[in-house]
C-alpha cells in the first residue's frame, strides 16, 4: 500500500474537495470566475437530473412496470439520484464566505457524509440493473433475483452494507481553520494510517465491482444476442452473420446503454486510482483530472430518463400512457379527446358522400334543393285538395 507523505490520496480527494482546492490554489482575480463555473455545471446536473429522474418515476410507478424486480430496482435508483445530486449542491454552500462555523460544520461532517453514501449507492444500482435487466433478457431473471418483496429486500441490505462501509469516514472527518485565507475553514478526512488502509481499499471496491457488474451485463447480452443469432440462422439462411447480429444488437440496444454508460464513465476514475494513488496539489493538470473524472461518474444518475425510459419501446409506451393518464386527470386530454371524435365523425360523413352512389346520396343525406321541392310539391297538392 503506498503512503501518501508529501501529497494527497486520490481516494480522499472527493469532487467537493477536488473544486475547493482547486479555487484556494488559484490566484485571487480568478477564484470567483471558478466559483462560478463550478457552480453552474453542478447546478446544470441537479437541474437535469431532477426532471429525468421525475419522468422515470413517473413512468415505473405504472402498475406493469412495478410489481416486475428491474422496476423496483430502477424506482429506488431514481429517488436516490436526485437526492445524492442535492447533497451535492448542499456541499457547494462551502463556497459562501459568510458561512457559520456550525452550518460548516454540519455541511462537512453530515452532507459530505451522506452525499458520499448516495454517490456509491447509485454507482452499485447501475451495476444491479443491468444485471438484472440481461437476465430477464436471458429469461432468468425472476428465478435469480426472485419477487418484488426479495428486490426490496437486496436493495435494503445493500444500503446498510454501504453505510456499514462508511461508518470510518463519518467518524475521521473535521473541520479545521483555513490557514490560506483566514477566518475560513476547510473540510479534511484525517485517517490513521490503519484507516487509511482501510479507505483506500474499500474505495477501490467501490469502482471495481460495479464496474465489473456492468461488464459481466454486457457480456450476457452479447451472448444472447449471438444465441439467438446461431438459432434464427439456422431457421433461415437469408441473412448473413454480420446482418443478423446488427439486427440483433439493434433489438437489444436499450440493454447496452446504461452499462456501456456507466462503465464510461467509471474506467476516468479508476485509471487514476490505479495510476495516481498520491496526487500533488500543485499540479493543476492532475487536480482538475481528477475533478472531471469525478464530475463524469454522476452523468447515469443525471440521466436515467434518456438511458433507461426513451431508448426501451416497451418502458417508453408506459410513459406515453402514464402522460395520457395525467393529462385526461387533469381535464387537458377530454378536449383533445372530443374534438378528435368530431373530426373522425365529419371525415365519415365525407368519405361515405364521396364513395356512394347518387341514389345512396339521396336516400343517405337529402339535398337543400331536393327538399324545397318536397315541400313545394306538398303545397301543391294541399291547395288542389
Amino acid at each position: 500500500m503506498v503512503e501518501c507523505n508529501k501529497s494527497t490520496s486520490i481516494f480522499v480527494l472527493g469532487l467537493a474537495s477536488s473544486m475547493m482546492t482547486d479555487i484556494r490554489l488559484s490566484p485571487t482575480n480568478e477564484q470567483s470566475k471558478m466559483e462560478f463555473g463550478y457552480a453552474f455545471c453542478v447546478t446544470f446536473l441537479v437541474f437535469i437530473s431532477f426532471i429525468s429522474n421525475m419522468l422515470t418515476i413517473l413512468t415505473f410507478i405504472r402498475q406493469k412496470l412495478r410489481q416486475t424486480p428491474t422496476g423496483i430496482y430502477i424506482i429506488c435508483y431514481s429517488i436516490y439520484s436526485p437526492i445524492g445530486m442535492l447533497m451535492l449542491q448542499f456541499r457547494l454552500i462551502q463556497f459562501i464566505d459568510w458561512l457559520s462555523y456550525t452550518s460548516f460544520v454540519f455541511i462537512c461532517n453530515v452532507v459530505s457524509g451522506l452525499a458520499s453514501v448516495l454517490t456509491r449507492q447509485c454507482v452499485w444500482m447501475t451495476g444491479l440493473i443491468a444485471l438484472q435487466r440481461s437476465l430477464e433478457a436471458k429469461g432468468i431473471g425472476k428465478r435469480v433475483s426472485g419477487t418484488r418483496r426479495s428486490s426490496i429486500c437486496q436493495i435494503f441490505a445493500l444500503s446498510l452494507v454501504i453505510v456499514i462501509m462508511h461508518i470510518h469516514e463519518f467518524y475521521s472527518r473535521v473541520s479545521l481553520p483555513d490557514p490560506i485565507a483566514p477566518g475560513k475553514w476547510i473540510c479534511e478526512i484525517l485517517y490513521t494510517p490503519s484507516l487509511n488502509i482501510l479507505n483506500t481499499v474499500l474505495a477501490f471496491l467501490h469502482l471495481l465491482f460495479p464496474f465489473f457488474l456492468n461488464l459481466l451485463a454486457n457480456s450476457f447480452i452479447i451472448r444472447t444476442v449471438v444465441s439467438r443469432k446461431l438459432h434464427l440462422q439456422s431457421e433461415t439462411n437469408s441473412f448473413t452473420f454480420y446482418q443478423m447480429c446488427k439486427k440483433q444488437l439493434k433489438r437489444h440496444r436499450d440493454l447496452f446503454i446504461a452499462p456501456t454508460l456507466s462503465i464510461v464513465c467509471m474506467l476516468p476514475q479508476l485509471i487514476l486510482s490505479l495510476n495516481y494513488s498520491c496526487i500533488d496539489l500543485r499540479e493543476k493538470w492532475l487536480l482538475r483530472l481528477n475533478t472531471s473524472a469525478n464530475l463524469i461518474i454522476y452523468l447515469p444518475q443525471t440521466l436515467t430518463f434518456l438511458i433507461y425510459v426513451y431508448p426501451s419501446t416497451l418502458y417508453y409506451n408506459e410513459f406515453q400512457l402514464q402522460i395520457k393518464r395525467i393529462r385526461r386527470y387533469f381535464g387537458i386530454e377530454k378536449d383533445t379527446l372530443i374534438s378528435n371524435r368530431k373530426e373522425k365523425k365529419t371525415f365519415a360523413t365525407l368519405k361515405i358522400r364521396n364513395h356512394s352512389s347518387p341514389v345512396d346520396q339521396k336516400l343517405a343525406v337529402p339535398t337543400i334543393s331536393s327538399n324545397k321541392k318536397r315541400n313545394k310539391t306538398l303545397e301543391t297538392a294541399f291547395t288542389s285538395f
